[in-house]
């Protein structure tokens, strides 16, 4: 009687495994089971909140790029003089910046989804073979050289700075027609573009110095320096490393104003700007550091280095040579995972400037005198960490979990860093560029779209999963309150007719003693 009535009070049939051991242990794995399912059930709600998150901020660049195309189809027109085109390519890179700026705020939970750093293809794919740390295809492009140095990359044309020769030369991207634009210079070495004017560092002759795209129209901007190499452009500001003072200065397009940012450095010699905090390589401390734009907050990212020189940003990862290693390196943006892409292994010598430009990486070698090419190999990196994982089950299994990952939407991953309205040439490849750009977000809103569908069936399936599994579990473990019932009754009714035959058989002799007297 006391079982049933415990059942009949809990409504299970197991209270305790005394009552069934074999059904208690299946009970509780069910019920743990269960519990497992619920939450599965919560973390494919949260993935399918994060995915549409970034599905939101994806849509809202391809709207920025609906525009910025429009612009550049209304700029690639030869009724506009060069004013006009200066004035739509203002909004251009406006627009350009605002790409980037929803690319590096789009968050869930603080996690950041759609600067590259979770996976994904990194942008906009560029062809790859064998693959060699990293890289594939390596190539020489231009050979010959005396001493090539500072390199970059503009309208499809390869830029660079001679500084035996003292010489500014450019080339096609695969290294044809290779061409003198200045010449009788004394020491070139970094050099950057903007607005269709190169600009270029000469530590021999301590300035700063820019032409036209042609080599015309040489101008000293900055004169007096100590020792300027590092070179680089951000918000129409000029910044440069001088190593003979250690510091990293800035001055207006014009050179004037003229103003320290960083001092008391050691040899600063690589100079790049992102996300609006200056980055530079320091071969002397062998470290690469960071500050905000006005020269505070300096950071040591990455120690222990040998000779770090050049230095450049891409889908938010550091690249940098170094020479004395004879290497081309790379790390996350927090100097984590240090990684060799090239060493000497691979043909390098003394490895000094380079830039990176669909997905390929550029580099000057000055003890080869060569221009070489390699393409990146850009998917799975990120900062660290895999690509989302999602536990959508209750065990520990791949088919209880999902993995996908959300591709960087950046500028530099769009290929549209480099791109500029201020002429004809330039917003004809602008165009190409982001039709190139359009369709690659396409593709990845559908991806996006299609995990978010699959996740909807997962939710289904799980939750069909609880409401057969719960069934189950009551089959084991809950009381038949019919059966249990029928069982007190049974045990109350004996109890009771127990307890009026023993009254019965002591009231008889009772009634036999009385007869007796």
């Amino acid at each position: 009687m006391e079982t049933a009535i415990q059942r009949l009070s809990s409504g299970l049939r197991i209270n305790s495994a005394k009552d069934d051991a074999a059904g208690q242990a299946i009970s509780q794995r069910m019920q743990n089971q269960i519990r497992g399912q619920q939450m599965a059930g919560q973390n494919i709600k949260s993935g399918v909140d994060l995915i549409q998150t970034a599905e939101g901020g994806m849509d809202q660049i391809q709207n920025i790029l609906g525009r910025m195309r429009e612009l550049a189809v209304q700029s690639a027109s030869d009724n506009l003089n060069v004013n006009d085109r200066e004035s739509i390519d203002l909004e251009y890179q406006q627009l350009k910046e605002e790409v980037n700026r929803i690319a590096n705020s789009t968050e869930y939970n603080e996690m950041k989804l759609l600067d590259g750093g979770r996976g994904g293809t990194h942008g906009v794919a560029s062809s790859s073979t064998t693959t060699v740390d990293g890289v594939s295809n390596i190539t020489d492009l231009v050979t010959g050289l005396n001493n090539p140095n500072g390199i970059t990359i503009h309208n499809d044309q390869i830029y660079w700075a001679d500084s035996y020769t003292d010489k500014i030369q450019r080339s096609n991207l695969d290294g044809s027609n290779v061409t003198d634009l200045v010449t009788g210079l004394h020491n070139p070495n970094g050099i950057t573009i903007h607005n269709d004017q190169i600009y270029w560092s000469d530590p021999a002759t301590d300035k700063i110095q820019r032409s036209n795209l042609d080599g015309s129209n040489v101008t000293d901007l900055v004169t007096g320096l100590s020792n300027p190499i590092g070179l680089t452009i951000h918000n129409d500001q000029i910044y440069w490393s001088d190593s003979y003072t250690d510091k990293i200065q800035r001055s207006n397009l014009d050179g004037s104003n003229v103003t320290d940012l960083v001092t008391g450095l050691s040899n600063p010699i690589g100079l790049t700007i992102h996300n609006d905090q200056i980055y530079w390589s320091d071969p002397a401390t062998d470290k690469i550091q960071r500050s905000n734009l006005d020269g505070s907050n300096v950071t040591d990212l990455i120690t222990g280095l040998v000779d770090p020189s050049g230095l450049t940003i891409h889908n938010d990862q550091i690249y940098w040579t170094a020479p004395a290693t004879d290497k081309i390196q790379r790390s996350n943006l927090d100097g984590s995972n240090i990684t060799d892409l090239l060493t000497s292994d691979d043909g390098l010598a003394n490895p000094y400037g380079l830039t990176i430009h669909n997905n390929q990486i550029y580099w000057s070698d000055y003890s080869t005198d060569k221009i070489q090419r390699a393409d990146l190999n850009l998917a799975g990196l990120g900062d660290g960490t895999s690509d989302f994982t999602l536990q959508i089950g209750s065990n520990n299994t791949t088919s209880d979990q999902m993995t996908f990952g959300i591709d960087s939407t950046t500028t530099d991953s769009l290929q549209l860093s480099d791109t500029t309205l201020s002429n004809l040439e330039g917003a004809q490849t602008a165009i190409n560029s982001l039709d190139a750009a359009i369709d690659f977000l396409n593709d990845q809103r559908s991806n996006l779209g299609a995990i978010s569908n699959r996740l909807e069936f997962a939710h289904s399936n799980v939750y069909s999963s609880i409401q057969n599994t719960e069934a189950s579990l009551s089959t084991i473990r809950d009381a038949d309150f019919a059966v249990e019932a029928a069982n007190l009754a049974k045990s109350q009714i004996l109890t009771q007719v127990g307890s009026t035959m023993l009254a019965q058989a002591n009231n008889l002799s009772q009634n036999i003693l009385s007869l007796i007297q």
